[in-house]
């Protein structure tokens, strides 16, 4: 899971900048969009100034996992409300499980299953910036037995269901959970984006009141 930036087509000045100081730079449909470096364990990610005054930040995370011969794992990623997203790049080939489609979100949700223990856990990832380092905030929304699923994440049934086939997908190497169009993936209402991670905020609330006591 990475961070990228995103940077619009008229920041090539900044683009050039960022290059010149190591960073790989890749020209994009929208733009263009670099990684930012990680700090070490723990530490977050490192935003220089010209990424902080020109772009745009992001969360980077992909769909991947398959099926064994007596096992399988998957992770799946979503929106907040449980809908695919468009991926943003989809690899040339793809090895055995390995990362089939490449997702980015300010926030959004990973499904992991794994199926030899039957379990799967869905969790919010939200992107937090405090001065120039950029984190990813994890926050388990529920862990257990798909089947004993609450009816309060119904809206993640599907993207459940699309883990569940990808860990007994032999050898996976496709797309399993994905917006059939860029189209259709930004056609999420806003209004339903900002309801659908009320745990989620919940959660972070609860933290903060913790910490503070």
């Amino acid at each position: 899971m990475r961070i990228q930036a995103r940077l619009a087509k008229d920041r090539a000045l900044a683009a050039k900048g960022l290059e010149a100081r190591g960073f790989k730079v890749r020209t994009h449909r929208d733009g263009m969009v670099t990684v930012l470096p990680p700090q070490g364990e723990d530490r977050g990610f490192y935003i220089p100034s010209a990424v902080l005054s020109n772009a745009q930040l992001s969360i980077e995370e992909s769909e991947s996992g398959g099926g064994r011969t007596k096992s399988g794992r998957a992770r799946i990623v979503a929106s907040p409300s449980g809908k695919p997203l468009w991926p943003f790049s989809r690899p040339h080939q793809v090895g055995d499980c390995e990362s089939s489609a490449y997702f980015s979100a300010r926030e959004l949700v990973t499904v992991d299953l794994d199926r030899e223990k039957k379990t799967v856990e869905i969790a919010a990832r939200i992107l937090t910036v405090f001065e120039k380092t950029a984190r990813i905030e994890k926050i388990v929304l529920w862990a257990g037995d798909p089947k004993t699923m609450p009816a309060t994440f119904d809206r993640f049934g599907a993207a459940v269901k699309a883990a569940q086939v990808k860990a007994g997908c032999y050898h996976c190497t496709h797309i399993h959970y994905a917006a059939a169009s860029r189209r259709k993936a930004a056609a999420v209402p806003k209004t339903e984006e900002r309801a659908a991670a009320p745990a989620a905020k919940a959660e972070r609330k609860s933290r903060k009141k913790d910490k503070a006591a």
